[in-house]
């Protein structure tokens, strides 16, 4: 199978590297230097330790290719999606399905203007990677990747459960991926969240009893929300797996943690930031989501105004 990935991050390259021993893959990214380092060095994935190299994976600046590809998966930034996709149009074609593993919520209204419904399909990862160096990416988490159509049709989709099978991801076509996302959402914008506020790794939320109040309340209010939108979780439940993964976590840093504490746009809007917005179309009261906004809005901006 041809395979674009819009991003060349930890989870770009991870999904590329495992993806490229048995398909044609190519990254696509906007920093033509890494993009050439990429090129000449390849991709070492860090597993328990051991390292092993990668070398089939292309890189490769916006726009440069031109052809269709089979399928195209999306691991940039929530805000960067619609430019990743219009620079990268030529790859599109009347066949080509069009798959976000992005974290958060609300991709689906940045990609329906470049593909069909039939072809445009959301889902999430319990994949984790983090990069460690220039091409060096530490494969931290396994689980699950699940995605699916909107409208709940599973049909054609067997081809790409495959290939990620094939490729070591154990996967799993859902007929209601809004779940599976509503589900990781919980997930990110409480922990997650409270990690980039409190600019902490995750095993300090469960440690600290101030901190894991933060984490229940931020949780709370995500549930109401996605009761309101028709999904249902059991706070308690939700509540003793987000404690066991911090309780088992060992100096690990969210992604959202890391782009606050460098000073880059982080993807708050599409985590707490889509939680404020759906609470407020739908009549639900988030006050400490909306506060965790600006929080992390102006964590953002800190960097190289204070002096610490």
């Amino acid at each position: 199978m041809k395979i674009a990935i819009l991003g060349n991050g930890a989870m770009a390259s991870l999904f590329g590297s495992y993806l490229s021993l048995k398909n044609e893959v190519v990254m696509v990214g906007r920093d033509k230097k890494k993009i050439e380092a990429l090129n000449k060095s390849g991709i070492i994935v860090r597993e328990l330790g051991e390292d092993m190299h990668f070398d089939r994976v292309k890189s490769a600046v916006y726009g440069e290719y031109s052809e269709p590809v089979d399928l195209i998966i999306i691991f940039v930034k929530g805000y960067a999606t619609e430019e990743a996709l219009e620079k990268n149009r030529s790859l599109i074609g009347k066949d080509t399905y069009v798959l976000s593993l992005q974290n958060g919520a609300g991709h689906r209204k940045q990609m329906e203007g470049f593909v069909d419904g039939e072809h445009l399909l959301i889902g999430t990862t319990v994949q984790g990677a983090t990069l460690i160096g220039l091409g060096v990416v530490n494969h931290g988490n396994s689980g699950v990747t699940s995605f699916g159509r909107i409208n709940g049709d599973t049909s054609g989709l067997d081809k790409i459960e495959q290939v990620f099978e094939e490729a070591g991801f154990p996967t799993i076509v859902s007929s209601d991926p809004k779940y599976t996302i509503w589900k990781k959402l919980l997930n990110n914008s409480s922990i997650s969240t409270a990690t980039a506020i409190l600019q902490c790794p995750l095993e300090y939320l469960s440690a600290n009893r101030w901190a894991w109040e933060i984490v229940e309340g931020l949780l709370k209010e995500s549930i109401a929300v996605a009761a309101a939108s028709g999904f249902y979780f059991d706070f308690i439940s939700i509540r003793d797996e987000l404690r066991e993964v911090c309780d088992n976590s060992h100096n690990a840093y969210t992604s959202i943690y890391t782009d606050t504490k460098m000073g880059r746009k982080s993807e708050v809007d599409f985590i707490s930031g889509f939680v404020a917005s759906e609470g407020e179309r739908l009549y639900v009261d988030v006050p400490m989501q909306k506060m965790a906004v600006k929080l992390i809005h102006a964590l953002e901006e800190k960097v190289g105004v204070i002096k610490e």
